[in-house]
């Protein structure tokens, strides 16, 4: 018995000590670190990524430091907003609630949540054009919620286990020392929240250099066969259009000046989209957001085929990269008049010369 027992121990040991590296892994990359830890640190100015493998708490994170930082200029948006940087602006008081909200009556929401004191002077909205398709409007209705989440530290090693065995980290690297990164994504891949709420890809905006339709190929796959944010919709969805109202009529009820826009898919995506007909509520969805804007003072914009763009600026099928959102920023200091002023077209002009960059991003600021 004493035999067997020593020889289960050694076998034992490779996957103990295996396991036992991965649980330092997760206290040095904290990945579990407490909400109001990180929420501190970007207060402070002493984070420097914020990207946790397996949980994201986007909203109540955004929440908490828009409550603390009560900037004077807003952006909120879905995923497609995270890529507008502090840095592309002049107003210092900035914070990208980005990642926030997947529905109209979101943006609602989130900002009911807010103290008096800490809405915007200046809300920069981005509206994903499905978002007014009712096919999935309907699979996207749920309200916020800003609680936190449960964290299972051993249900985390276990995933942690199987993110290094499909590479996504190495060790020594993640037991190195990160001063200001929090979690797994940021530690592994270089891919998180920056202080100013804007959103880094990392490794992933590196992928396919020079061959981005390799990236479009889920997009792709959607739009052909009549699949998730890609279903075909003949007109915009009424319901979200009332939601709408009701956001910019709470917006200009507390004098929150609003300024707009569809984000851009990229040229190859729109092509195949238009050869799908099936996605007529875009023929009409600018007119019908545009008029609600201009009917409370606000501004709108449409970007969503941008000439001055090309395949290999975009992350994916979906996403645009930092330079297609330096575009958008410049675009909207030249025909916003609300927004214009605040554009920092220098510093957006010095970031796109900059040799550090590639065709998707631009260097990183502190």
């Amino acid at each position: 018995m004493r035999r067997f027992l020593r020889i289960l121990a050694l076998f034992a040991l490779p996957i103990v000590l295996f396991y036992g590296l991965l649980a330092a892994v997760l206290v040095n990359s904290r990945e579990l670190a407490p909400m109001d830890e990180i929420v501190q640190a970007t207060v402070d100015g002493g984070l420097v990524l914020y990207g946790t493998s397996h949980h994201e708490n986007f909203a109540t994170y955004k929440m908490a430091v828009t409550r603390r930082l009560a900037p004077r200029l807003l952006v909120l948006g879905a995923s497609r907003s995270m890529q507008l940087r502090g840095d592309f602006f002049t107003q210092p008081s900035f914070y990208n609630a980005g990642g926030a909200v997947h529905n109209v009556a979101n943006y609602t929401q989130f900002l009911q949540a807010l103290p008096t004191e800490a809405l915007p002077d200046t809300l920069l909205v981005v509206l994903d054009q499905d978002m007014f398709s009712t096919p999935w409007r309907q699979a996207n209705f749920g309200d916020l919620s800003f609680g936190e989440l449960e964290m299972d530290f051993f249900d985390t090693l276990l995933r942690t286990g199987l993110d290094y065995g499909q590479g996504k980290f190495s060790l020594a690297g993640a037991l190195q020392a990160h001063p200001g990164y929090f979690g797994m994504a940021a530690v592994g891949r270089g891919s998180g929240f920056k202080a100013d709420g804007s959103y880094q890809y990392g490794e992933t905006a590196g992928e396919n250099l020079g061959r981005p339709q390799r990236n479009f190929s889920q997009v792709y796959r959607d739009i052909d066969f009549d699949e998730l944010r890609f279903q075909g919709c003949a007109a915009p969805d009424a319901t979200a259009l009332a939601q709408l109202e009701e956001f910019l009529a709470w917006c200009a009820g507390r004098d929150i000046r609003v300024v707009g826009f569809l984000p851009p898919f990229p040229p190859s995506v729109n092509a195949r989209m238009a050869a799908a007909g099936k996605y007529g509520y875009l023929d009409t969805l600018y007119d019908e957001i545009a008029a609600r804007f201009a009917a409370v003072g606000g501004e709108f914009f449409d970007f969503t085929a941008m000439a001055d763009t090309v395949d290999d600026e975009y992350i994916d099928g979906f996403h645009g990269g930092d330079r297609v959102y330096a575009k958008i920023a410049l675009h909207l200091a030249e025909d916003s008049a609300i927004l214009g002023p605040m554009v920092d077209t220098a510093a957006i002009g010095r970031l796109m010369e900059s040799p550090a960059g590639t065709a998707r991003v631009l260097p990183q600021t502190a």
